[in-house]
């Protein structure tokens, strides 16, 4: 009898199918394999020309109804220091209880004369459900908050500090396995950027979530912007960011961070064929249990 062989083919099936569209189980904590930075520009050999600038990231996997509560538990922070989340225009009402967060920070690196930094894209719109910032917060890691400057950059990402371009599409960060130790306050030195919008509605940038800076929210020469984030219920995988310049707005640095990646169609077909040989063996299973026993 075959039955039992096509049953265990069926669960399978649809495991394996099931878990591939769901990613890695979802945890309140970040996520080290997608924690770091990347190195973006034009201007390789100068500190003072194109775009230059540095981003950090981290995604967080939430199994909480509320992210911002989740993070900041996990995080350790007090009351008087915990993170608060803010809206942006055009990023929808803040998803609290989505799988996952992918935050975002921008520090511009380059010299005292350099471009302001003002647009920063994220790959794959349709795979978010919000966007935000957290007020006024910076990352920290082991060698203190990122973005805190002098007159130099003493920390600009998360982890070991990246000393060449990162090369976008190559699904390899500049730095990542990194462990996120918590968040600042807003350094009396930096800056601070309020994303001001999100592509997420107008669909003026297709392709691309954008998010803008502008009027004294620019990322001046040597300055941070605070924590963005998107939101999704999509597991990460390393694409293309981009980040861009008032000098030239329409010359972008790409360099790979990490995006939500939505099930090719194909995924789909295979979850339902392996939902369907489940229901078959059922149906067959019923079949075979109603007909009258043999003599």
């Amino acid at each position: 009898m075959r039955l039992p062989s096509l049953k265990c083919r069926a669960v399978a099936l649809a495991a394996v199918v099931l878990f591939g569209l769901g990613g890695p189980a979802a945890r309140a904590d970040f996520l080290p394999a997608f924690s770091g930075n990347s190195q973006m520009s034009d201007a390789v050999t100068s500190s003072t020309q194109g775009v230059r600038g540095v981003v950090s990231f981290s995604v967080f996997a939430n199994n909480s109804p509320d992210f911002v509560a989740a993070i900041n538990q996990t995080l350790g922070l007090s009351s008087s220091n915990k993170l608060v989340a803010s809206p942006v225009a055009g990023g929808g009402s803040i998803d609290l209880d989505a799988k996952y967060v992918y935050v975002y920070q921008v520090v511009n690196t380059a010299g005292t004369n350099g471009p302001s930094i003002e647009t920063f894209q994220v790959a794959n719109p349709n795979a978010f459900t919000s966007a935000g910032y957290f007020f006024p917060k910076a990352f920290r890691d082991t060698t203190g908050a990122v973005g805190v400057f002098n007159r130099d950059v003493t920390n600009t990402g998360l982890g070991t500090d990246p000393t060449s371009d990162d090369v976008g599409g190559n699904g390899t960060p500049s730095h990542s396995g990194e462990l996120v130790t918590g968040a600042s306050g807003q350094d009396t030195i930096t800056g601070f950027a309020n994303p001001k919008k999100a592509d997420l509605v107008d669909g003026s940038n297709p392709g691309f979530v954008t998010f803008t800076f502008t009027g004294s929210d620019l990322i001046v020469s040597q300055k941070t912007s605070t924590i963005v984030f998107l939101t999704s219920n999509f597991a990460p995988q390393y694409l293309a960011g981009r980040i861009g310049d008032t000098a030239n707005p329409t010359t972008l640095s790409d360099g790979d961070i990490p995006t939500a990646v939505t099930p090719e169609p194909g995924s789909f077909v295979l979850c339902g064929l392996g939902v369907g040989l489940l229901g078959f063996y059922g149906w067959r299973r019923r079949g075979l249990k109603a007909q009258p026993a043999v003599a």
